[in-house]
């Protein structure tokens, strides 16, 4: 015969509750791991940044040695970091692409003439980026060498 309801069996007001507990101890340690989640998402978005700025100087530094002007024969900016963008919108270096979006980095360009004995002037060029995270500067360091052929 059929059943009434008399005889149904559901949850109890005490597994509900004990359920709804384990819910939320689950959610609160995956709530604890979303700031370490997102400081890692911005610092992996702050590295590629500072990768394409990096890019950038190097394509400057490219495009200022095929000229032949002399003025990357050798270029340091005194141990000091300039800004990749500017408040008053000059570039950083004449003719260095514009990055808007980039505040807040700096950039630091060296290049040392090597030995010029050999066919080609090569040049060790060192592109130094910092930027400020959570309270203090972060830098990464990328080197390139530059060589012009000289028949």
């Amino acid at each position: 015969m059929g059943r009434g309801l008399g005889n149904s069996r559901g949850f109890t007001f005490i597994e509900t509750v004990i359920a709804l507990t384990v819910l939320a101890i689950g959610l609160l340690a995956v709530m604890a791991y979303l700031p370490v989640a997102l400081d890692a998402s911005r610092r992996a978005s702050d590295m590629v940044k500072a990768a394409e700025i990096a890019r950038a100087g190097f394509v400057w530094v490219r495009a200022a040695a095929l000229e032949s002007t002399g003025a990357v024969d050798s270029l340091d900016t005194g141990g000091g970091f300039i800004p990749v963008t500017r408040e008053d919108g000059s570039d950083p270096f004449p003719g260095f692409p514009k990055l808007p979006g980039y505040g807040g980095f700096g950039i630091k360009i060296t290049i040392t003439p090597q030995d010029t004995s050999l066919a080609a002037d090569l040049k060790d060029v060192d592109i130094e980026v910092r930027w400020s995270f959570r309270g203090r500067y972060l830098s990464e360091t990328f080197s390139s060498r530059s060589a012009r052929y000289n028949p």
